[in-house]
């Protein structure tokens, strides 16, 4: 007995020490394999690490290649930063300028100083700004392929437009295109009995007793409000009628404007715009896609009856084309935001440009009214219109001294070139790396004395007399595949309430203080003067 207890206790301790040997081998295992894994991740960063190193090198070494074939060269001019690693001076320098309203001047100071094409860096980020023609025809046409509109556009304009002409590209813009292509044609933008309707609203609310003095301004982005919704959506919010608080389209008027406004402080503030309380911005911008969305949803329901009949939205059938391509609702109120941005806002500030002139230049002021005076009193035709030679030039001039759109950027989306800007004298092509941004300004590009001769500071529509073409030197609403749709229905609108006004006045003077007679930017999406058009108005 005593011998086989003590086999057992020998057993029992052969056994202990068996299981702690396991053990610390497990242990040894563990341990082992832990040191492993974690010497595979390591291998696997460094791995990583190479990879971008060697593809980084490559790709410097490729891109030398081509710069050195294409006869490349850097461009000298630089904006001279203080704060080099993220730019923060040159942006607090545009905001300030921003608020004091000479942000365009500011511009064009910087390549007075600078040169036509010059370089900044922006968190990070290569900017390159110009305003050589060259350039802009690669940028804008022949080119523009190899440029999208960037996140700052989508970001900023997406919230109000949603995925709309304005702010999409490659084949989803070229589907937004052929969608919106009705809106081209003249019989949409030349229907003049719309705008006689709505002339003869304003003209009510306009004294011409040769004394009063009213500013015409805030009623012509009415007007233009007016027309271009009976246009486009079918039925007109009629702001220039007097309506009561409550009433809805007087809700979507005003929130349409707030909207705007506030996606223009997000294109000023980008990338922070998104950071800051949008509680007022999204309110307008549900009331304001709520209103068009009763539109769209009786548009669809009219095509899927196989409405056919004089119906009040078939009168003015853009809405109703689109709708028979397709049913998505967010889709159709999207290009419908991007063609009333385009085409009211930009309407309203040249026609209230062209009028500001008209009282403060009297030599002007005949010329036109000589021409007018060929219609004998009679409401003008779009023919009519179109030959009127002197008309056109004032309303060219007026387009480039006071730029409706003075600004566009575009971020390069594949490595191109610019054909000028580089070099000591900046004639050779410039290599653009991928999402490098491009800004041009029209307004410092239509003061270029190689362009406009040394009275470019001079308003004179004479300059427009002798069929004078200055091509990619004059960008009013762009130029190539994405000019401004809104060009068309700009330009006629403007020439006829314009002609209306001379046939109802006999003349015109300022209205306003000597001191604000000058001309100043009210810089958002599109551009006004911040004074106004105050004018006295004869009968």
């Amino acid at each position: 007995m005593g011998q086989l207890n003590s086999t057992l206790i020998d057993s029992s301790s052969n056994t202990e020490t068996s299981k702690v040997i396991h053990h610390l081998v497990d242990q040894s295992l563990y341990v082992d394999m832990k040191s492993l894994s974690l010497y595979a991740v390591l291998l696997l960063i460094l791995a990583k690490v190479l990879a971008i190193a060697y593809h980084k090198i490559n790709l410097s070494l490729t891109r030398q290649k081509i710069m050195t074939e294409l006869g490349c060269k850097p461009i000298l001019s630089t904006y001279p930063l203080k704060d080099r690693l993220f730019g923060i001076d040159f942006v607090i320098a545009n905001v300030r300028a921003s608020r004091t309203g000479l942000y365009l001047e500011h511009s064009r100071q910087r390549f007075n100083s600078l040169g036509k094409t010059w370089k900044t860096r922006i968190f990070g980020n290569t900017l390159i700004q110009t305003i050589d023609p060259e350039n802009l025809k690669a940028v804008y046409s022949t080119r523009v392929d190899d440029y999208v509109l960037g996140n700052f556009r989508s970001v900023s304009f997406t919230p109000l437009l949603g995925n709309g002409i304005f702010t999409i590209d490659g084949e989803d813009w070229r589907h937004s295109r052929t969608l919106l292509r009705p809106a081209f044609t003249k019989q949409q933008y030349a229907n003049f009995d719309v705008y006689e309707r709505h002339f003869q609203e304003l003209i009510k609310q306009v004294p011409l007793d040769g004394k009063t003095s009213i500013d015409l301004q805030p009623l012509l982005f009415c007007l233009t409000m007016d027309s271009s919704t009976e246009i486009i959506f079918g039925k007109s919010v009629n702001s220039l009628i007097a309506k009561p608080d409550n009433d809805e389209n007087a809700a979507f008027s005003a929130a349409y404007e707030v909207a705007k406004m506030e996606t223009f402080i997000n294109v000023q503030m980008y990338p922070f715009g998104q950071m800051r309380n949008l509680k007022e911005m999204n309110a307008a911008i549900k009331t304001v896609h709520a209103f068009i969305d009763r539109f769209v949803q009786m548009a669809i329901e009219m095509k899927q009856k196989g409405d056919t009949g004089k119906s009040e939205l078939k009168k003015y059938s853009f809405i109703y084309d689109i709708a028979n391509s397709t049913n998505d609702v967010v889709k159709i109120r999207s290009e419908l935001l991007s063609l009333l941005l385009a085409g009211r806002d930009t309407t309203a500030a040249l026609i209230s440009n062209m009028l500001w002139l008209l009282a403060r230049r009297s030599d002007v002021f005949d010329k036109l009214k000589g021409e007018v005076n060929t219609l004998n009193g009679e409401m003008p035709t779009y023919r009519q219109l179109d030959a009127m030679k002197y008309l056109k030039c004032f309303q060219k001039e007026s387009l480039r001294v006071h730029s409706v759109v003075p600004l566009n950027t575009r971020t390069a989306r594949v490595d191109t070139l610019l054909p000028r800007g580089g070099g000591p004298k900046g004639k050779d092509p410039v290599f653009v790396t991928a999402g490098t941004q491009i800004v041009s300004s029209s307004f410092a590009l239509h003061r270029d004395k190689d362009i406009y001769g040394d009275d470019a500071e001079e308003f004179r529509p004479e300059r427009w007399a002798d069929d004078f073409r200055p091509l990619w030197g004059f960008m009013p609403f762009l130029g190539g595949p994405r000019v401004c749709p809104g060009q068309g229905l700009a330009m006629a609108e403007a020439s006829y309430t314009v002609v209306r006004f001379m046939q109802t006045i006999n003349r015109m003077e300022p209205g306003d203080a000597l001191d604000s007679t000058m001309w100043a930017e009210d810089l958002a999406i599109t551009c006004s003067n911040t004074h106004g058009c105050k004018v006295i108005l004869h009968a």
